[in-house]
Order: C-alpha cells, then sequence, then structure tokens
C-alpha cells in the first residue's frame, strides 16, 4: 500500500539523521509545496500527489485518523512559524464570509524585534526548519505520529485556514516554503523527490549538497556536482567508496576531502580556470599566505554561520557544514587559479570583498609605479570589467581600491568620486580594462588595452597604454607598453565626476559625508583610515588623547580593537555598564593597549628590516604584538615542525595580550597545533581574554558554558557572554543568543 517513492524518501530521512518527528514536518512541507496555488492559473499536477502517497490510502486516512481537536493543537505550531519568520500582517483580516477573524494574530510586531533575521544565516534557518519539523511532530497524536499522516493532514488543515484565516495562513505558509534550508529544500523538492523516486539515487551528503547548489549558477552547479561525485565514487567504473566519511567533524571532513578536489582542479586547470569567471569575489585569497584552508573557516563562519565548535551537534549539521565546507573549498581553488598575488607577496585585502588592499612595506616607489605593479596583479582576479584607483595623501598615505565584475561605468565614477572627495589627494591614478577597434591588416579587430590615468594636483594629467593580455595560467595581465596619451581633451573624457572631484577642494562638511558615505559602501573603519590620513586632521590628531582617538574613529569611547555595534546595544536594550560589571570586563584594558600600541608603533617606524626579520626582532625584544604576529605568521607557513610558534603564542599571552590568549584558549578547547585537548585550560584563557573585551573569547566562553566544557553548565551566563560578544561584533555569537532566547534554554 505505501508507494516505492513514499519508502524511498522515509529511508533517505533516516540515513540523514532526522527523527521521525522531523520526518513528519518534511512531509507536510512536502504536501503543501505539491498543493500550493501555481502562477498564472497553472492546474495543479494530481499525477505527482499521488505518486507519493496513494490516493485509496491517502482517503481511507482522510476519512478516520484525523478530530477537531488535532487541528486545534496544530494552531500554536503554525502561530510558531509565523513569529520567529516574523511573517507581516494585517489586523484587519476575515474569514471565507466575510467576518474578521483573529485566528492566527501574531505577536512578534508588538515586540521589541531582536537578532538576526532568521534566512540571513543558514544555520538559522536550518536550525529553524529543524526546531519547527519537530515540534509539528510533537504536536500530532501518537497514533497520527508518521509522515504519511503528516502529508494526508496537510489537505485538512489547507481546507480549515483558508475558511477561517485565509490571510494569514498564505503568509505563514509562503514563508514557511520559501528561502528553505538545503535539507529541507531537497526533501520537499517536486522535481526531485519524484524524478529521483523518493531521493533513492542520493546519498545523505549529496542531498546535503544537492540543496546548497540549488540556488548556484548552473554552470558552477554542474562543475562542483561532478567535483563531489570524486569522493563517494571510485573513478573510472563508479563503484561507491568513503561512505562511512560522509558525516564526519567538519575538521576531519576538510582533512579527508580537500586533497583530492585541489588534486583534481590543478590537473585539469584549463577547464576549471573558465569557471574562474561566475565564482564571487569574496573567495579570493586575501594574500600571498592565504590557502584553502587559512580562509575556510572565516568564510565558512560569515556567510553561514558555521564554526568547528558545532562538531557533532547532530548527523543533518554534520553533513549540512560538510556540504558548506566542500563548496567553499572548491570555490576558493577555482577562484584563485589565476590569481597572481603570489607574485606581489606584500599586498593583502582590507576588507572582505577585495575592494579595498595595502602593501606591508615602506612607500618609496612612485604613484605611477606602484598603479601599474599592483593592477598588474588585481587583472588576474577578474575576466569582466575591471577598475582600480590609486591614490596619494599630503601625508604620504596611500589607498588601493579595485572593483569590477558586474559593476558599470558610471556606478564606478561615483564611487571613485566619492573616495577622492573623502581623501583630497595630491595626486591619483586610475586604472582601467578596456577595448576599442583598429584596424589591423585591412580587418578591424577589438584589441584589449590597459589604460592609467595620472593626475596631479597641479593640474597636470595624462594617459598611459598598455596592452591587455589573457592566457589559462596567468589570467588577464599587462602587456606591451604602447606609449603615453598627453592630449587634454583625450584624457579629460574619462571618469569625469572622478576628476572633478579630485580637482575641486570642498569643506569639511562634504568630506565628512562622503566618508560616511564609504563607511557604509565598505564597513571597515581600519582599512579605510580617514582620521589618521587626512592632511587635514593631522594636527588635531596630535593633540587628542587615546580616548579621544577611537572616539574619532569609532564613535565610542572605547573600541580600538572591536567596535560597539550600537544599533544591536539599542535593540537588545542593553545597559553596557551593568553586563560589563557582571562580567568582570576590565574596561581600562583597550586604553591600555591602544597606548602601548602607540609606543611600539613609534619605536618600530625608526627600523627598517626586512618585515619578517623585523617581526622576529621585535618578538624577541619582548613586544606582545609582535610575538603574537610572529606566532601566527609561523603557524600560517606550515614549515614549523617543532611547534615554535606556540612560545611565542604563551610568551604575548604572558604580557596578557588577548589575540594571543584566546588563540590559546581555542588551541586548548579543540586540542589543535600541538596543543593537547583540555577545557578547563581553554575556559581559563578565554576568560581572561574575554575580560578585556575579546569578542571571540567572549564567544567561546558562552560556547563553554552551554555545554558544561571546562565549567559547570550555567545558561544564564551562556546568554550574557553571548549578549556580550554580539555587541562586540561576533555575529556567530549573535546566532547562539538567538537560537537560546527563541528556545528558552
Amino acid at each position: 500500500m505505501l508507494t516505492e517513492t513514499y519508502k524511498n524518501w522515509l529511508s533517505k530521512t533516516k540515513e540523514c539523521g532526522f527523527t521521525n518527528e522531523q520526518a513528519c514536518g518534511l512531509a507536510i512541507l512536502y504536501a503543501w509545496k505539491l498543493t500550493a496555488p501555481k502562477k498564472d492559473g497553472e492546474s495543479q499536477n494530481t499525477e505527482l500527489f499521488w505518486q507519493f502517497v496513494d490516493k485509496n490510502h491517502f482517503d481511507d486516512i482522510n476519512e478516520n485518523a484525523f478530530s477537531t481537536n488535532d487541528f486545534i493543537e496544530f494552531i500554536p505550531v503554525f502561530k510558531l512559524a509565523g513569529e520567529i519568520l516574523r511573517v507581516p500582517m494585517s489586523k484587519n483580516r476575515f474569514d471565507h464570509i466575510g467576518d474578521p477573524t483573529t485566528l492566527l494574530d501574531l505577536d512578534w510586531e508588538n515586540e521589541q524585534v531582536t537578532g538576526q533575521n532568521i534566512d540571513d544565516v543558514l544555520l538559522l534557518r536550518h536550525r529553524f526548519d529543524l526546531l519547527w519539523c519537530q515540534t509539528f511532530g510533537e504536536s500530532l497524536r501518537e497514533e497520527i505520529r508518521t509522515p504519511i499522516h503528516a502529508y494526508v493532514f496537510a489537505s485538512s488543515l489547507t481546507h480549515a485556514l483558508n475558511k477561517y484565516d485565509p490571510q494569514c495562513y498564505s503568509g505563514i505558509l509562503n514563508k514557511l516554503l520559501w528561502k528553505q534550508s538545503p535539507f529541507v529544500r531537497m526533501f520537499t523538492s517536486i522535481q526531485f523527490v519524484n524524478e529521483s523516486n523518493g531521493l533513492a539515487n542520493y546519498e545523505p551528503f549529496q542531498i546535503a549538497f544537492r540543496g546548497f547548489l540549488s540556488d548556484d549558477n548552473l554552470e558552477l552547479g554542474e562543475a562542483l556536482w561532478n567535483l563531489q561525485r570524486l569522493l563517494f565514487y571510485k573513478q573510472p567504473d563508479g563503484a561507491p567508496i568513503n561512505l562511512d566519511k560522509q558525516d564526519l567533524p567538519l575538521t576531519s571532513f576538510f582533512e579527508f576531502s580537500t586533497p583530492l578536489v585541489v588534486g583534481f582542479i590543478d590537473e585539469h586547470m584549463p577547464r576549471h580556470a573558465e569557471l574562474s569567471r561566475i565564482v564571487a569575489s569574496e573567495y579570493l585569497f586575501r594574500s600571498h599566505e592565504y590557502g584553502p584552508h587559512s580562509q575556510l573557516y572565516s568564510l565558512m563562519e560569515d556567510r553561514y554561520g558555521f564554526t568547528s565548535e558545532l562538531e557533532n551537534e547532530s548527523k543533518p549539521l554534520n553533513l549540512l557544514m560538510n556540504a558548506a565546507s566542500f563548496y567553499t573549498v572548491c570555490c576558493l581553488k577555482i577562484r584563485n587559479l589565476t590569481n597572481r598575488i603570489s607574485e606581489l607577496p606584500t599586498l593583502r585585502m582590507l576588507d572582505d570583498i577585495g575592494f579595498l588592499w595595502t602593501r606591508d612595506v615602506e612607500q618609496v616607489q612612485p604613484l605611477r609605479d606602484e598603479a601599474i605593479q599592483c593592477f598588474d596583479v588585481m587583472l588576474s582576479w577578474r575576466s569582466g570589467t575591471s577598475w582600480g584607483l590609486f591614490l596619494e595623501t599630503e601625508s604620504g598615505f596611500i589607498q588601493r581600491a579595485y572593483i569590477g565584475d558586474k559593476s558599470e561605468y558610471a556606478e564606478v565614477d561615483d564611487i571613485f568620486a566619492k573616495i577622492c572627495c573623502a581623501y583630497q589627494p595630491k595626486r591619483c591614478v586610475i586604472a582601467f580594462w578596456t577595448h576599442r577597434t583598429q584596424e589591423i591588416e585591412g580587418k578591424n579587430q577589438d584589441i584589449n588595452e590597459v589604460a592609467f590615468l595620472n593626475i596631479e594636483r597641479d593640474g597636470s594629467i595624462c594617459c598611459e597604454v598598455f596592452n591587455g593580455e589573457t592566457d589559462s595560467q596567468r589570467g588577464r595581465y599587462l602587456g606591451e607598453y604602447k606609449g603615453t596619451i598627453k592630449e587634454q581633451s583625450f584624457c579629460k573624457n574619462y571618469f569625469v565626476k572622478a576628476q572633478s572631484s579630485f580637482f575641486n577642494i570642498v569643506n569639511k562638511e562634504f568630506v565628512k559625508k562622503d566618508q560616511i558615505e564609504l563607511l557604509e559602501f565598505i564597513a571597515f573603519p581600519n582599512a579605510w583610515n580617514f582620521s589618521i590620513n587626512h592632511k587635514d586632521l593631522e594636527d588635531e590628531m596630535n593633540e587628542l588623547t587615546s580616548e579621544d582617538f577611537m572616539q574619532e574613529i569609532f564613535g565610542v569611547e572605547r573600541g580600538f580593537f572591536w567596535p560597539f555595534k550600537k544599533t544591536l546595544i539599542s535593540k537588545l536594550n542593553i545597559n553596557v555598564m551593568e553586563l560589563e560589571e557582571l562580567l568582570g570586563i576590565d574596561t581600562s584594558a583597550e586604553k591600555y593597549w591602544f597606548d602601548l600600541y602607540v609606543k611600539f608603533h613609534n619605536e618600530e617606524n625608526q627600523d627598517n628590516c626586512d618585515s619578517i626579520d623585523k617581526l622576529k626582532i621585535e618578538a624577541n625584544n619582548g613586544n606582545p604584538f609582535s610575538q603574537n604576529d610572529y606566532a601566527c605568521s609561523l603557524l600560517n607557513s606550515g614549515e614549523d615542525k617543532d611547534f615554535d610558534y606556540l612560545k611565542y603564542y604563551f610568551d604575548s599571552a604572558a604580557q596578557s595580550f588577548p589575540y594571543a590568549q584566546v588563540t590559546l584558549g581555542w588551541f586548548h578547547l579543540h586540542g589543535l597545533n600541538g596543543v593537547e585537548r583540555n577545557a578547563e585550560e581553554a575556559f581559563n584563557w578565554n576568560l581572561r581574554g574575554a575580560t578585556q573585551g575579546h569578542p571571540e573569547g567572549a564567544n567561546n566562553l558562552a560556547f563553554q558554558y552551554e555545554n558544561g566544557l571546562g565549567v559547570d553548565i550555567d545558561l544564564n551566563f551562556a546568554k550574557h557572554w553571548y549578549t556580550y560578544a554580539s555587541i562586540r561584533g561576533s555575529n556567530i555569537a549573535l546566532g547562539h543568543l538567538l537560537y537560546l532566547l527563541k528556545n528558552e534554554l
């Protein structure tokens, strides 16, 4: 009586680690998706509906299984979805006969909304989907607590809710079916459930990964789907292998999968290099020291909310995180196949999208040479339009901006104009990849060129032109130098707004306005460095105390390391002083570290040694900043087999440097990098860093309180520390906090 599609589907829910109750939730969502109203009056495909459950079986259950009380028990479960997903709803609603209705009234709009939107963070949406499915399953009586009953129950619920509160029913249902997490998307996919006979041909990892790819570019998705076959199918015969590794903890899965994927992509580089144009810029290596491993975890946390702390929370989450890590590693490798940043090892990214860049060297060469050298490397990152702005202020500060992909010329001109206004530079170079038609041997041909528009404050302007070259190994790069165009009429036709902004001296109000807009565009104050690099502010800044300096940059009295999130403080209605007193935060720590940083920085500027040697010397001389940075450099090099980096981390932490303390806390919590796992020791280190304001230390401390790692479980302290970490900038802490609050833990 049970269809093959249903039996296969049910078997796959168990293989993926879902409970029976969660499978009930998936079943009702699938039934709703099959019966949801179609666009343009398209009729329902009833054949697909009966493919999952036989019609006679459906009718028998529908006639005999459900009672009015079952419907009543479902109402709070459905309203829960509306509350958590923040479904907007009119207070003036009517039932099917026109009478006012309040059946599905929601309270969230009358309360203060806190935290991130569930749909904005994959971890949060995944947790919500499983929580709601579990809650729905638990609301069913034991006699009807099966996925097949849940599937049938959808019909009765749809009829009743459309009758008594159609507007609210439709709103909540649309949010439940929209932007689902990958697993839910696959188990409720009309296409995949039916075409694959209940997902019969998919392994658990593949179900998670296929759901992960569903919103992706088709060309990239197909390539990545083929790559995952390397992990679980022997080539070329296709025999299954490594199936026991699908739900490994994240770190172990990364170590298993990455060498296979990276090696295959390297062997077939030309084929995959073509895909780099459709991989997002955030996958660019941030400097020559970065690789798939070093950037993986920050991307996983920033994009999805995933961290290795979540390993073994549940089998579905392990599978989902492994799918995300595989996707991320593939994108990192493909995006950087032609990345030539190693040719300029001092270049590194300052933001999270590759817009602002810096060089870790003293600036000695002319700006024109700097622009040519940097832009040549930057060209290797993209295949579409590319633009660069390089400027030098009166104080000698160099800013480098790079933009490309789908940006339009007018948009770029606007942004560059704001940057010129914000800095009031003494000279700038605008670089861009272009092409023009030339007659060669009697035929018109499109010729790629790279132009550098050199502009000086005295009004002089010229344009230097190079051939633009492309190949599969190096990507795009500068070719032969073609010469200089000095005609004013030609040069002034490009980037008119940017040039106008460069030459016009404006008052401080306009400068400040553009600085604020740019900070909203790229919210990385230290990357812009407006306050400490604008010539007009130099004398003023010399008179300021360290607290005034932090006030100027971040708008708060403290925040040298981690600026406060003022909006979040307001939304959560937090009394920061009370919270800091409760947690024992040393509010003087950041001023101490800022003053010490200034002292060491002034001393270091008088030393012209090579950067890595200089760092080692400073570390051996007892500079806690340099000890931490040198330890990090040794660790990232992968060549320190004697664990020398631990000495420098411990030396820095012994001087109470919070970054080093939290790093050691992380090592001890997870047993990493030559350190034995010791949760009590991890707690001690995290506490030392957290009480100095370190957000990740606070997050890690909260995690230990939440899970009883090295300390007794204390959910109140977990919430307090998650709250503090959140207002100091930790997005993953905010996700944990929201999870605890929503579940009233």
